[in-house]
């Protein structure tokens, strides 16, 4: 919802100049285990995460964008929010797939 609203303000030229909303101000990694633990209890599945060994590349190390989804959208809802993740999953599943937005 944040980068629709963005995206809106940005056509409209009301945007300001970037913005780096995150549901959750965290690593990728801890994102990574979150998402398996959301999806994987959602959907009934052992959803297991191993992080390999980085190899040396031209970006960060952790990358945490800083400001929480909730300030930027004020409907916010982590529940709903992954109930239409795994509507999405599922639409994908059985081949009616939409739009997550």
């Amino acid at each position: 919802m944040a980068y629709v609203r963005y995206v809106s303000e940005a056509y409209n030229g009301t945007a300001v100049e970037t913005l780096g909303p995150s549901g959750y101000v965290e690593t990728q990694g801890a994102f990574a285990l979150r998402l398996a633990r959301e999806v994987g209890g959602r959907l009934g599945l052992k959803s297991e995460i191993a992080f390999a060994s980085r190899a040396d590349v031209d970006e960060p190390l952790v990358r945490v964008d800083s400001l929480p989804a909730h300030h930027y959208v004020d409907t916010w809802c982590e529940v709903r929010s992954w109930e239409r993740v795994i509507a999405w999953v599922d639409s994908i599943r059985i081949g009616s797939h939409t739009s997550l937005i």
